[in-house]
């Protein structure tokens, strides 16, 4: 027994201990992975201290192996408040995370910047612009592109904001071709079967393939029921300049803004 409650209360640390560790930001692009070319690194090195010198926003990239069994929600997190991107009092930061081995990526926005870089916008520049180049295992060209989509945006990129609605609208014509198909399933599985007294989801076809026995027309049998619902609901060192080839934060915050994706 006195084992069991020992082994209980080192879980914990045995737990943070299996977690990838988080490496020492010192440049923009953080290829840990080894899947960015130097011209790539160079250029975007180049673009993100020129977006913090103009602006004060500090964006990073990372790359990692692995992340193991943490989410790349987790991981990114956790990567963002350990670097503190963007200033203390702006929380202007931007973390874009990759993970090869899970084929994942994520962008981590700072409190700051959640109202340009939205949800749905962070999502749609993973889907459209960065995922296929990753698909074709292009990953510095995905990093790039993505990248500068985001920069443009927080620059006011007009086009690019007309480019990211296109995505969207496409993206909702696709989801309403699966409309019609909901509709014939629901009247043929639920409604049909109900109103002939079979129960919702009792048609012959659903019911044998779910449960491999024939279909049997039951009585339908009225009763009362209730419905109701329930609803569950520290300071960083400061950021170098374009002239320093050290990078480090200044003590930005995150509280989970942004998006993830994988290919």
């Amino acid at each position: 027994m006195i084992l069991f409650f020992a082994l209980l209360a080192f879980l914990p640390a045995m737990s943070l201990s299996a977690l990838e560790e988080v490496p020492v930001l010192s440049r923009p692009v953080m290829d840990t992975a080894g899947i960015v070319d130097e011209a790539t690194q160079t250029e975007l090195d180049g673009l993100i201290r020129q977006l913090y010198d103009e602006t004060g926003i500090q964006v990073a990239v990372l790359t990692v192996p692995s992340i193991g069994e943490e989410s790349i929600e987790d991981f990114s997190m956790r990567v963002a408040r350990a670097w503190k991107l963007g200033t203390k009092d702006a929380d202007s930061g931007l973390l874009i995370t990759l993970a090869l081995a899970e084929h994942k990526v994520r962008i981590e926005v700072g409190y700051g910047l959640e109202g340009t870089l939205t949800d749905t916008k962070c999502g749609l520049i993973i889907r459209n612009i960065m995922t296929p180049a990753f698909k074709n295992d292009d990953y510095s060209s995905g990093i790039r592109e993505g990248v500068e989509a985001l920069t443009g945006l927080l620059r006011g990129d007009e086009d690019l904001n007309a480019r990211l609605e296109k995505y969207a609208e496409e993206g909702s014509g696709s989801a309403n071709l699966w409309i019609p198909f909901l509709m014939l399933f629901f009247f043929a599985g639920v409604a049909i079967p109900d109103s002939l007294g079979a129960g919702p989801f009792a048609c012959f076809w659903f019911k044998t393939i779910l449960t491999g026995k024939p279909f049997v027309r039951r009585k339908r049998v009225l009763k009362s029921t209730s419905s109701g619902s329930s609803l569950s609901g520290g300071e960083g060192s400061s950021i170098s300049s374009s002239s320093d080839s050290s990078y480090s934060g200044g003590g930005g915050d995150f509280g989970g803004g942004g998006s993830s994706g994988q290919w």
